[in-house]
Formats: structure tokens, sequence, C-alpha cells
């Protein structure tokens, strides 16, 4: 059980204090700690005041873009940003050098593996991505190479997902005993339902792009013969050509329609994800990565 000092507020409003089981977390202060595991990588955005549509890269290739703690905290800079941004009215969200994510850095995690960093990163990365599904604007995930495990969950926090054809996707967590710890579990049972989101995280598999398209996971796939990018953009801009109050107000009426996913829900992933992180399962799948 998780008691709160305060409740979760993932959108807009900065979160303060909350205690688990004794663990005090404060919002602020593990942002820079996830800052200070500086194992490479960035998370670069461009702005185009024309069109009203940003581009934000995950980059490190070297490691298929895998997500470090300082990446995180550049992450969370970076929804914020676009969350001030009232000319904006699009986002497409892609991976360097051809692929999407491939998840957290592996070195990262070795050196936060124990229940109390898991807790803390869940709950931070949650509300990062939270953030990024409730932002004003129309997001996109391009989906190059592969989405897997927080990648995807990276992924579903966007409101629409294409792919190139030779890409690959999936919620792998179980591979290393875990489960969905960025708010990705609650995000896909409202994708699939319930049967399908049991299906796809307890198998693993990993999907290639009309697996996934057959299945719900992505919406478009991108023919060989086009550029991705070029495709990708052309295809966020055809859900953008309005104003920009007319694209927050769409967006708004939508989230308002759907948003199930309660603070008590994403509260109890949280919860379920830190038990895992650090457990004996999962110290032993990275102890043979």
């Amino acid at each position: 059980i998780i008691f709160f000092s305060e409740p979760i507020v993932c959108d807009f409003v900065r979160v303060s204090y909350c205690t688990k089981g004794g663990i005090e977390y404060n919002d602020d202060e593990h942002k820079q700690l996830l800052a200070s595991f500086a194992d490479g990588g960035s998370i670069d955005v461009e702005k185009d005041e024309e069109s009203g549509i940003a581009t934000v890269t995950v980059s490190d290739p070297d490691v298929r873009n895998a997500i470090s703690g300082y990446m995180m905290a550049e992450l969370r800079n970076v929804v914020d940003s676009l969350a001030k941004w009232k000319s904006g009215k699009g986002l497409l969200l892609r991976g360097a050098g051809g692929t999407f994510c491939s998840g957290a850095n592996l070195k990262f995690v070795k050196r936060s593996c124990n229940p109390t960093d898991g807790y803390k990163m869940s709950r931070f990365m949650s509300c990062t991505l939270n953030r990024l599904h409730n932002l004003p604007l129309i997001s996109i995930a391009l989906i190059e190479g592969a989405a897997l495990g927080g990648g995807m969950e990276l992924a579903t926090a966007c409101d629409f997902r294409v792919a190139t054809s030779t890409a690959k996707a999936g919620f792998v967590h179980v591979r290393i005993g875990l489960v969905p710890g960025f708010g990705g579990g609650a995000r896909l049972v409202q994708l699939l339902g319930r049967k399908k989101a049991l299906d796809v995280l307890s198998s693993g598999h990993i999907f290639n792009a009309e697996e996934a398209m057959e299945c719900g996971l992505i919406d478009h796939i991108i023919p060989e013969t086009e550029d991705a990018y070029d495709a990708a953009m052309k295809w966020l801009q055809q859900h953008t050509k309005q104003s920009a109050s007319v694209t927050h107000a769409i967006k708004e009426v939508v989230l308002n329609g759907s948003n199930r996913i309660n603070q008590y829900t994403m509260s109890r992933e949280i919860e379920i994800f830190s038990r895992l992180w650090g457990g004996p399962a999962n110290r032993e799948a990275l102890d043979k990565s």
C-alpha cells in the first residue's frame, strides 16, 4: 500500500512531496538525482513556428537510444517547455540513427536496481509521460527500428504511432522480470483492451510492423518508398491544419472524454513496478545481460 501525503498531480502542476512506506519523494530533487546519471544521450527539440510542429529526438544511437537518467530529466524539461508553447499544434517524437528507443539505459538500470530507486524513477517517468500524453499538442511517435520496453511506453504516451515497414515493437518487460513502470500498462489497456493487453504483456512478444498494425499498437505503416520523417510529418500535418487554439480545444475535448487513467490507477502501477525492480527475477536477467 502506498500512502501519499499529497495527491499525485501529473499534468502541468509541479509534484510536491509524498511518502511510500516512509520513503520521501520530491519531484524536483529526484529530477536532479536522475540528471546526475550522465551516461550519455540527449533529448533534442526543434520548434517550427511557421507550422506549429515540434520535433523531439531521443538521441543516443550507440545504445539504440536507450534512456539514461539524464535523458529522463531532459525529457521532463522538454515536455514542460512544450506545454507552454502557445502557438504549438503538433509534436513528432522520433529516435536518432534509424531506431526509436530500446528502453532504459542498462548502465543506469544496474546502478539504480533497488525498489526505492525503482519507485522514484517510476513515479517521475509516469508523471512525465502523463504530461506528454496530456499536452495540448497532437502528438505522433515515429517508430523506426525498435521500440522496446520503456521505449514502447514512450510511444504509447503519444496520440498516434506510425512505423516503417521494418520496425519492431514490444512490451518486453517480462523478459527481465518486470512490468511497465512508466504508466504504459494502464495506457496499453486503454489502447487495446484488457485481453489484448494481457496477451502483449505476458508474452513479451516483439511485433513486426504488420502485426503491430493488426494488434492496434500502431496506426499507420510507412511504405519503404517514402522517407520516414517526411511521411510522418505529412501525416501529422493532416491533423494540425487548424489554428493552435482550435487544436488545443480539440485535444482538450478528447482528453476530457477518454482520460480514465486516474491517480489511483497510476499509483498502483508504480507500486507494482517498484516491487519487481531489483527483485530476484530482475537481477537474474540483468546478470545475464
